[in-house]
């Protein structure tokens, strides 16, 4: 009887760090779109964050202790006083992450969670009552344990054609309700500035008609069928959907259930190359929504960019293309941008040349759309910064934030950049991670990102040791002096640091803050007191320069 009891104290306290180590991976996997093939990729990519190492450690010497005991004739009472005794400390040990994006409990994530669970408990259940030996059982439980990933996979496996089912079901009656309400349907896909443009073209358009548009950075079908089923009226006469794409046929996905009679391309470049493979299947993708506007649809097109320029021989319906070399008088600094086009001035507190580009764009739909001129200008003159994306912030100790955090690309980097500059009477400071998802262009991209920091910036913070050497070779190359270089492990720690260093008249400029799925430190959160690399800075802090 007190076996028994001993037995399921022990069972539960280690049930409780499987649940930990579980609750991570589904985090992942959620950040990763569901999908199991991109799941195991980031496993394989970060093997040394699959198994729990203090978990791992104990189990080890657990084990041999037990085995110790029962060599010479010890009641294995002693064994699960122990096992106890470690269950406790490493529930002890189970501290809540600090997550970027927290993990969203949706109907699909809780029924995954709950299968994920339910399994290796199942498994547990089967072996305790097939086998007598109490240390086999104890060393299953571990590999159980260590193995938490695996069981996600196949619970994720097994749920799919549910999710599938669920999913189409919300698919259908999204796609019943826009056919049945019928906005105008404005489609916006390229490789960067979706959002951006987005938010101008409803602000735009809002001035005349009944608008509806994506919150955020919705861009995916679930996303969008959300947004249908849940806020869509009937009252609403244009839809403004931003698309986004990880593979060829999702932007044809999407307008398959929205049906655009307006599409705008972007840009096109090199981000999610990883992901896509070439370039050519990158331009194919985002074409998709330019091969799916009906005969009477209008295409816009951002012409300063040398991809789409040569793809507009193969637009056959009507299209348009805007280019700031449209704008005859075009006045950036850092309070914001003057432009002059067809004899009419416009006024932005909007940052940078790829926000005039995006303004640009909502300007040459607007007009199509018949919006009168001067509403135009009151809507440009009236736009608000995007938040994470080039939205400077001035905090009342004088200390200027440019926060471009949202993501990052060679184009969008090199922007932020030549905004940062125009603050020249201000300390400039950057904190970045580097750019990812750039395939075999990765590391060079990132170096020429070092060259041109270096060029711009007084104090760098690279957030990352082994993402960010591309960017450090970089810095070096153009000799940018090494004792003004912070290396840090996480944002956090980043944060922490940049605290301690930053005054009055300064401008820190945040150029990406990626995903936790991509943070090298955030597994390690799990093994080690976490405040130790917060307050035990590292060699850098002694030897920067103020």
């Amino acid at each position: 009887m007190i076996t028994n009891v001993l037995l399921l104290i022990a069972l539960l306290l280690w049930l409780r760090r499987f649940i930990f180590q579980t609750t991570y991976f589904i985090h992942i996997l959620q950040l990763e779109g569901y999908r199991n093939g991109r799941f195991i990729s980031w496993l394989i990519k970060n093997p040394k964050k699959i198994f729990d190492e203090e978990c791992l450690i104990s189990s080890v010497v657990i084990l041999f202790i037990g085995l110790f005991l029962e060599s010479f004739g010890i009641e294995l009472v002693f064994f699960l006083i122990l096992w106890i005794f470690v269950g406790i400390w490493l529930f002890r040990r189970c501290k809540r992450l600090p997550y970027k994006k927290p993990l969203v409990w949706t109907g699909r994530i809780k029924r995954l969670f709950g299968l994920s669970i339910i399994l290796p408990c199942f498994l547990l259940g089967f072996i305790f009552y097939s086998s007598p030996l109490m240390l086999l059982f104890f060393f299953i439980s571990q590999i159980i344990i260590q193995t938490a990933s695996i069981f996600l996979v196949l619970a994720n496996t097994f749920l799919y054609p549910l999710e599938s089912a669920i999913n189409y079901y919300f698919f259908l009656c999204a796609r019943k309700k826009i056919r049945r309400i019928g906005p105008k349907v404005i489609g916006i896909a390229g490789s960067y500035g979706k959002t951006s443009t987005k938010f101008i073209i409803f602000d735009i358009l809002s001035k005349k008609y009944k608008t509806i548009t994506t919150p955020e950075s919705y861009n995916t079908l679930m996303g969008i069928c959300k947004v249908i089923n849940n806020e869509l009226k009937k009252e609403h006469e244009i839809f403004v959907v931003e698309m986004g794409a990880y593979k060829r046929g999702d932007i044809k996905e999407l307008c398959n259930l929205v049906r655009p009679q307006i599409g705008v391309l972007t840009s096109i470049g090199p981000e999610h190359f990883e992901r896509f493979g070439s370039m050519e299947k990158i331009i194919s993708t985002e074409f998709e929504l330019i091969e799916a506007l009906p005969k009477d649809g209008i295409a816009f097109v951002n012409t300063d960019d040398e991809i789409l320029l040569g793809l507009m021989d193969r637009i056959k319906i009507e299209k348009h293309s805007y280019s700031i070399k449209d704008c005859e008088e075009i006045d950036i600094d850092k309070d914001g941008i003057k432009f002059k086009i067809k004899g009419e001035i416009y006024n932005t507190k909007l940052l940078g040349l790829n926000n005039l580009k995006n303004i640009l764009a909502g300007i040459t739909v607007g007009l199509e759309l018949g919006v009168d001129i001067e509403k135009i200008k009151d809507a440009v003159s009236s736009l608000d910064f995007i938040p994470h994306r080039l939205q400077l912030i001035k905090n009342p100790n004088n200390v200027f934030v440019l926060d471009d955090s949202y993501n990052s690309n060679p184009v969008g980097a090199d922007c932020a950049l030549n905004v940062l500059s125009l603050f020249s009477k201000r300390r400039k400071i950057i904190v970045t991670p580097g750019m990812i998802e750039l395939g075999k262009k990765e590391y060079e991209e990132n170096k020429e990102f070092g060259k041109k920091i270096g060029k711009t910036c007084d104090i760098v913070f690279l957030v990352g040791r082994k993402r960010t050497k591309p960017i450090f070779d970089g810095l070096k190359s153009v000799d940018f002096p090494q004792n003004k270089i912070f290396i840090t492990n996480s944002l956090n720690e980043a944060r922490i640091r940049l605290e301690r260093i930053v005054r009055s008249n300064d401008i820190i400029l945040f150029e990406n803050d990626l995903p936790d799925n991509y943070d090298e430190d955030f597994l390690s959160i799990l093994q080690t007191n976490y405040w130790v690399h917060i307050w035990f800075p590292s060699r850098w802090d002694k030897n920067i320069s103020l």
